[in-house]
């Protein structure tokens, strides 16, 4: 059960920071550091996503690692909270993951916001902005 849990864990993570990504067209996901990471790197790269969310301050990097792993792809990430913001009354924080591997670098911008059970969990990518003046219509 929990390796189920882990795997959803992981495949949402791949999800939402792919649409973070600035990547263009199909199938842009499998030129990414993040796409080269086995599940249990992305398990243990989401722990350490949660321990910054929750300990470091902003600005305050830390770093996560595969490099004990043989047969993977070296790759570090550089995880860096950068704003504290509400988000529907849910405490939210925005982050920096900087991928560096030997094939490619990338850097994401997630965005996470606290559920009522503790954790941080991934938001999904706001829309445009509303107008200022909400109430106000233009014609054409």
């Amino acid at each position: 059960m929990r390796s189920i849990r882990q795997m959803a864990i992981a495949m949402a993570l791949l999800a939402t920071l792919a649409v973070t990504s600035h990547a263009a067209g199909l199938g842009f996901m499998s030129d990414t550091p993040l796409a080269r990471l086995k599940p249990d790197e992305i398990t243990s790269l989401n722990k350490t996503i949660q321990d910054a969310l929750a300990n470091s301050k902003i600005g305050e990097k830390e770093n996560w690692s595969n490099v004990d792993q043989p047969s993977s792809t070296p790759t570090s990430v550089e995880i860096t909270p950068t704003r504290d913001f509400e988000r529907d009354g849910v405490s939210c924080r925005a982050l920096v993951l900087a991928f560096k591997s030997k094939i490619q670098n990338d850097t994401m911008t997630p965005s996470y916001c606290k559920a009522a059970d503790g954790t941080w969990q991934l938001a999904p990518p706001t829309s445009a902005k509303k107008p200022k003046n909400a109430s106000a219509t233009t014609t054409r």
